[in-house]
């Protein structure tokens, strides 16, 4: 119910933008309204403050970064001071000019930046998409500094009971749905251990933090 309201009060705010008519809503309801509808509603940034120094990173990787969507939540709302850089296998048109873009397949090739480098790395729905997902992680652990955290959401294993759009195997292009055990055991590969491993019993998605 609550998601439904605050989906109706943004598209009339967005129709009275277009027509120019006059808002009267403060600059900090908005942002706390838009944080809270957002978080509500898109399953890549509704965990994000659980990752406990994206508050306080300096430098964070998106992989497979699209449109830019959860760079800019976290410039929005998190952490307005950190350097946000973003993988893809091109660019986006619809990418900020603040996310520093760089072009890379991460199926064949490395991510192109030095070891430790990142305090925060971070992957939406990219690894059912990956032939090669075990180079995603060892790529990631490499980038990583010491006490890193990775945030990974992707489809369930659940979706290949949906129907119709909702099936995993409507998209095309995925490869293999994921498990937390089956998340965990990429982990194991890097001898990661559970003790670095973070999981969101409550989230719809498995969420891993290194």
């Amino acid at each position: 119910m609550l998601t439904k309201i605050l989906r109706s009060y943004f598209l009339e705010r967005y129709q009275k933008q277009r027509h120019k008519t006059t808002i009267s809503c403060s600059f900090k309801e908005e942002h706390f309204l838009q944080k809270l509808y957002l978080g509500l509603t898109n399953i890549s940034v509704k965990r994000l403050h659980l990752v406990p120094n994206i508050k306080s990173a300096n430098n964070i990787l998106d992989v497979g970064c699209g449109t830019g969507e959860v760079a800019e939540y976290i410039r929005n709302f998190l952490n307005f001071q950190t350097k946000l850089l973003g993988v893809d296998l091109e660019r986006n048109p619809d990418l900020r000019d603040f996310i520093h873009f760089y072009q890379c397949d991460i199926d064949e090739n490395d991510l192109p930046f030095e070891d430790s480098k990142f305090d925060v790395v971070i992957s939406n729905f990219l690894i059912e998409h990956l032939r090669y997902p075990k180079r995603l992680f060892l790529e990631v652990h490499r980038v990583l500094r010491p006490g890193g955290y990775f945030y990974c959401t992707t489809e369930y294993f659940t979706s290949l009971f949906c129907s119709d759009s909702w099936n995993f195997y409507s998209d095309p292009t995925h490869i293999r749905p994921w498990t937390k055990r089956s998340l965990r055991s990429l982990c194991a590969l890097r001898d990661l251990g559970e003790d670095r491993l973070y999981n969101s019993q409550k989230a719809l998605r498995p969420h891993l933090m290194f």
